[in-house]
Parts: C-alpha cells; structure tokens; sequence
C-alpha cells in the first residue's frame, strides 16, 4: 500500500528560518571537527644551518641522540606539505629526513637533522614563522672535551629520560587538546541551543504573524515537527559522530604516543646494549692485553733467569779453569824451585868438596915439605884439620836437615793455605748473595803470581767500599769500610816469604768502627795498584828487582 503524496509549500521565512538552523547545525559539526593545522612548505638545507619554514608560528620541542650525532625536533598540529622526506646535508650536516605522526589536534611533524660529529647548536624561531637550526660551535677541541667529560652511561640515562619527558609533554598536550576539544563540544552545544532559541523565536514571530493562515499550517507545522525532529536526530548523530572521531583521535594520539615511547625506549635499550657490548669488547680487550703483557714479563724473567744462570755457570768455569791454572803454574813454580834447590846444593857440595880437596892437597904438600921438620906437629896440624873437617861435615848435614824442614814446613803451610782456599770458595759459591745495602762479610784472603806481578785479593759476598793507604815504608793497608771478617780462619797470617816477589806476609785484623784492615808487609816499597771486580778486591804489586 503506498503512501499519497503531500507538496509541502513553505513560506519564504520559513524556508529562511530552516536553512538558518541547518546552517548553525552544519557549522557547529564543523567547528568542532575542524583544527587549523601548521603546514610545514619548506626544509631548506644550508652550510651550517636549517630553515623550516610553516603556514604559522611553530610550536615544537627538540632533543639529542648520539651514535651518531642527532638533532630532532618535533613541531605540534603540523604536518608537512610538498616536503621531501630525506635531503642531503652541508657542511657539518649530513643529511635531512621528515616523518609525520597522529593526524589533526595530536599530528606532529618532525624533523631529524644529521651531524658529522658533537656539535651545539642556536634553535630559534625567525620572522616568517621560520624555524632556523644553526650550528654554533664547529671546534673540535670543545666537543672532544665535553664527550671526554659526559659519561656514555649518563648520556643514555638523559636522553631516557628526555624522552619520557618528551612522552609526559605529549600526553600533557593531548590532554590539553582533549580538554579544549571538550570546551569546544560544549561552545557548540551552547550555540546549539541558542540557535535553537533563536529557532523558537523566529518560530512564535512567524506563528504571530501567520495566525490567519493557522488552518493552512497545520500540516505545515505537522511536517516542520517532522523536518525539526530529523535535523535534531542530525544534530544528534553529528554529535555522536563527533564524540566518536574524537575518541577515535584521542586513541590514534595515545597508540601513536605509546608507539613513540615504546621506539624510543627500544632505541635506549639498543643503545645501552651497544654500549654494553662495546664495555664487555673493552674489558676484554684489556685482559688480553693484560695477559699478554703478563706472559711478555714472565718470559722476559725466564729469559733473564737463563742468562743469569749460563752467566754464573760460565763465571764458575771460568773461575775453575783459572784456579786449576793458577794450581799448574803454582806446581810448576814449585817444581822449578826445588829443582833450583836441589841444582844450588849440588853446585855447593860439589864446590866445598872440590875445596876440600884443594885443601888437602895443599895440606899434604904442605905436610910433605914440612915432614920432615916437624913430624909431631904435622900430626897435630892434621888432627886439627880431621877435626876441622869432621866438624864442617857436621855443620853441613845441620844445614841440609834444617833446609828440609823449612822446605816441609813451607809445602805444608801451601798445602794448608790451598785447603782453606778451597774450602772458602765452596762455602762463598753455596752462600747467596746479600741484599743491596747490608753489611759485607769477608770470605776469602788469596794471593798469586801474575806474568809481571804478584797479586793479593780479598773476596767478600758483595762489593764493598774500600781504600788503600800505606803504613810506613813496607806495609800497604787495605781497609774495608763496614765489613766483618768473618771466620775465625780468615784471620791466619798467610805467610808468602818463600816467593821471590815483594810480598812477605797479608793479615786480616778488626779495625776501628765496622771495618776489617788487610795488612800486607812488604820486602821492600815498590809500586802497586788497586781494583775491584764484581765480589773480588785485587791489589798488584810490581816484581823487584833482583839485588
């Protein structure tokens, strides 16, 4: 069954006063949806510097990022328009990129600007609602300072907490905005009713005016309460349509905050890894370098300890080698001595014997010339001469007995001093050195002939400090300055008088203080000279001589 239809004429203020409320209707809507955004037009890219130019005075926030050096800035209820989104740099610039963020009262548009390195920089807002990004502090020196001074672990707690800063404003701004979206609900609605007043009073106007055409508007007012409930069930849905694109808004606004939040922490996180990493590659790397240098020392100490010991093993075979020469020419010496000996004794007797035979040839002759005189005292001439014979062979064999005995004596104290020698250097060799500084202790008293010269030398376990001085015209001191002699035996006089050289006898005394004296009697002053080598004094004299 259809429905007839019903032409509905409309006076000319009616039909005004219809379009009027629809008009105010419509406005309100798009009051309230519409926001007069900033269009960024330009990013222009300049030596040093960067201009963004808008449609309005930018309202923005900015904030460093590091690895590598980063500036963002962050203009609010703007978005851009004919803007690249990457740009190359200039100068310390090296590059431009643009990204957009929300939509209307919550849309961001930012702008990320590279630097070669550390840089500061002069923010702000020129004539022509301009945002100008200037480098100011290009010097190397400065930025290298301040990245000596501000710790990578402070540098990413700041810029942490500068984003959630920077998340905190974000919300605060939608609040704002969410806020002001409300007050401009509530405008809205204010003109709402007011146009609906003034809707009711152009109404009773017209129904003065029109009271005689009462019968005639019925249907009109039937249709114009019709036409007054769908433009308020239009009003109604547009507010309802409204409040759900500003939830809607608001929810883009929070997701894209939290999306925000949640990229700029993964970027801390990142960050703090990396630099995690970087101090766990660091450490590392210190304790390879320290157990590298560790392994170099101790090899360097092996090395040196096997240098040290082939020095001492080829010190001690040297030493060796030379008290076995110094014993050879010492038997040797000794040898050719007795050899002397033993040649001068046959030389003498058979001088005295070659005398005596003279004598008594003489003596016979002169027996046999004066026989003949005097028997009786040829006789007694001849007992004198027995008894003076008898009594030189007696002197003789004295003499021969005392020379051996001397000779004995002379082969056993050499024996003896030899022993004591050897002994000295066994005990010196198995006694360690002292520390630098302690007092030295004196080991060995020895003496030897040398090609030109005849020696004697004092050992002690460490180098001393000594002086030679002479007392008088046959003795030569030698004083060591704190030094104890030691063993008793060091201080046996070691008599060298059976040597044809100038010394006679060396005795070690205590002398004053903490000092020990070596006192060395000569035969006669000659000249002599004094050096020390390593543990060892050595003091040479010269050979006289012979008379």
């Amino acid at each position: 069954m259809g429905f007839p239809s019903v032409t509905v004429r409309f006076p000319s203020t009616l039909r005004a006063l219809l379009l009027l409320s629809l008009a105010v209707v419509a406005a309100s809507a798009s009051a309230q949806e519409r926001v007069q955004l900033n269009q960024v037009t330009s990013v222009e890219v300049r030596e040093g510097e960067v201009r963004i130019v808008g449609t309005r005075r930018p309202n923005f926030t900015s904030f460093t990022l590091t690895q590598p050096p980063r500036l963002v800035l962050d203009i609010s209820e703007a978005l851009f328009k004919g803007v690249p989104l990457q740009q190359k740099g200039s100068g310390e610039i090296t590059g431009v990129r643009t990204a957009s963020y929300g939509s209307e009262a919550s849309a961001i548009a930012r702008v990320l600007i590279g630097f070669s390195r550390e840089v500061e920089t002069d923010i702000h807002v020129d004539e022509g609602n301009a945002l100008v990004v200037r480098v100011i502090n290009p010097a190397a020196g400065l930025v290298a300072a301040r990245e000596a001074d501000r710790e990578a672990s402070q540098a990413a707690q700041q810029e942490l907490a500068q984003q959630q800063a920077e998340v905190a404003a974000a919300k605060a701004r939608a609040e704002a905005e969410r806020a002001a979206e409300v007050k401009a609900a509530e405008e809205s609605r204010a003109s709402a009713e007011l146009a609906r007043a003034e809707q009711e009073r152009l109404a009773s106007e017209a129904k003065a005016r029109a009271e005689a055409e009462r019968a005639e508007l019925e249907q009109v007012k039937a249709e114009q309460a019709r036409q007054s409930e769908a433009l308020r069930r239009q009003a109604d849905e547009a507010r309802a349509a409204a409040e759900a694109e500003k939830a809607r808004k608001a929810d883009e606004a929070r997701a894209a905050a939290e999306a925000e939040k949640a990229r700029k922490a993964d970027e801390a996180r990142a960050a703090a890894e990396e630099k995690a990493r970087k101090a766990e590659e660091a450490r590392a790397a210190a304790e390879a370098d320290r157990v590298r240098k560790a392994e170099e020392k101790a090899r360097k100490a092996a090395e040196a300890r096997a240098a040290a010991e082939a020095e001492k093993a080829r010190k001690a075979e040297e030493a060796r080698v030379a008290a076995e020469e110094r014993a050879r020419k010492a038997g040797e010496a000794r040898a050719a001595a007795e050899a002397e000996r033993v040649r001068k004794a046959e030389e003498a007797r058979a001088a005295a014997e070659e005398k005596a035979r003279k004598a008594e040839a003489a003596q016979a002759a002169a027996e046999a010339a004066h026989a003949r005189k005097v028997e009786a005292e040829r006789e007694a001439r001849a007992a004198r001469t027995r008894a003076a014979v008898e009594a030189e062979e007696a002197r003789q064999r004295k003499l021969d007995q005392s020379r051996a005995a001397a000779e004995a004596e002379r082969e056993a104290r050499a024996a003896r001093t030899r022993a004591a020698a050897e002994a000295e250097e066994a005990r010196a060799r198995s006694v360690p050195s002292p520390a630098r500084g302690g007092r030295r202790v004196l080991e060995f008293i020895g003496f030897s002939q040398q090609a030109s010269s005849s020696r004697v030398y004092v050992r002690t376990n460490g180098p001393a400090t000594y002086d030679v001085s002479e007392a008088g015209s046959g003795k030569v001191v030698l004083t060591l300055e704190d030094t104890s002699i030691g063993m008793a035996n060091n201080q046996r006089t070691l008599d060298t008088s059976y040597f044809e050289t100038a010394v006679m006898r060396v005795q070690a005394v205590a002398g004053p203080g903490r000092s020990v004296r070596v006192e060395i009697s000569l035969r006669r002053p000659v000249p002599y000279t004094a050096a020390q080598q390593g543990n060892e004094i050595r003091v040479d004299f010269e050979r006289p001589g012979r008379p």
